[in-house]
């Protein structure tokens, strides 16, 4: 799996989390092991769903204790001992923990820059701040991990209170990010036109049901469908299939892109998905739950809900892939009658 897509996957994961950990860096391989996930740009260790939470009181926030931590001043401080070891002098300016590495100089008589390092405190797929050193002099290249002493109880207080900042900033700046997204989704949305004869229906031998459809062009003008590198796997000259992942009000929040060929199935980045969905045969969800419908299915894509839809003649849920079914079912099914059937 290449980075992008890890990241990815671990950006889903943390959207649908049960809980956010404090978790020191020497616990870090229990709590690896019990299925704690680490974000690597949030900075935060975390429960993702179907893993039993139970398992992680220890370092739970609602919980009373706590690990031992290090503060960032400690981990440069021992990164850049390693650095004088090393024989690399230290920029007056001093380390930027970036994960980039920089150019420094080498300690010798005219002190060229041949020297230089890399140092990342949020740490690799394990949480561990890691870095690397260069002397392009010798061609040496040394690796470097932390392993630090523990705190106290006063500094492991300290580092609860900050995954609490760290978890509230980072909920702040998701809704933020997600409703930009929202409002951009359902720009794109009003922008669209008939998918009657879009490349995509006709392949998968299905009727353009509910769906619309835009150019590579315009959806180029979001952000969204941009990665963080600038490249895309949109295409401009192409026209995509959209398909909108709605609440149950029926507010748009996301939208799919699909190409002709279904190769590209892009969501908007950084958009909300959990528990989101697109109602065949009804305006919204919650037009579903005010009407008499017997019967409610449930897929994955929206050209096999189609096909169920198609099939029973009642309303369909698309719910997009497999762990999103779960969190709309878990939403949604609730809210329907009783008698009322419901087929996944």
């Amino acid at each position: 799996m290449s980075t992008s897509k890890w990241l990815a996957d671990v950006e889903r994961q943390f959207e649908q989390r049960q809980a956010v950990l404090a978790v020191p860096f020497v616990e870090k391989d229990r709590a690896a092991d019990r299925g704690a996930v680490w974000h690597p740009t949030r900075k935060v260790w975390f429960v993702p769903t179907g893993v039993d939470v139970g398992l992680f009181k220890e370092w739970n926030l609602t919980e009373n204790s706590l690990g031992p931590t290090v503060s960032d001043q400690t981990l440069i401080a021992d990164f850049e001992k390693a650095m004088r070891e090393f024989n690399l002098v230290i920029p007056e300016k001093g380390i930027i923990a970036d994960g980039r590495w920089h150019n420094v100089k080498v300690n010798v008589k005219k002190w060229n820059k041949s020297g230089a390092y890399l140092l990342n405190l949020a740490g690799g797929h394990d949480g561990v701040p890691c870095g690397q050193m260069s002397n392009k002099i010798t061609g040496e290249r040394s690796p470097w991990r932390y392993d630090g002493a523990l705190l106290t109880p006063e500094q492991r207080m300290k580092m609860r209170e900050e995954a609490r900042i760290r978890e509230a900033q980072a909920s702040r700046e998701e809704k933020d990010r997600q409703d930009a997204a929202a409002l951009h989704a359902q720009e794109i949305w009003a922008s669209g036109v008939s998918a009657e004869g879009h490349g995509y229906a006709i392949k998968k031998g299905v009727e353009p049901l509910g769906i619309r459809q835009v150019s590579g062009a315009k959806l180029l003008e979001y952000e969204e469908f941009v990665g963080e590198s600038g490249r895309s796997a949109i295409r401009r000259n192409l026209m995509y299939a959209i398909v909108p992942l709605m609440t149950e009000r029926g507010e748009v929040r996301n939208i799919q892109a699909i190409s002709p060929d279904g190769k590209v199935k892009s969501f908007m980045r950084g958009a909300q998905k959990a528990g989101l969905m697109f109602v065949l045969g009804a305006a919204s969800f919650e037009s579903v739950m005010n009407s008499v419908c017997p019967i409610v299915s449930y897929a994955e894509g929206w050209a096999t809900t189609t096909t169920f839809r198609a099939g029973m003649h009642a309303p369909a849920v698309v719910c997009f892939d497999a762990g999103n079914m779960e969190a709309v079912v878990e939403k949604t099914a609730k809210l329907l009658p009783p008698e009322t059937v419901k087929v996944l």
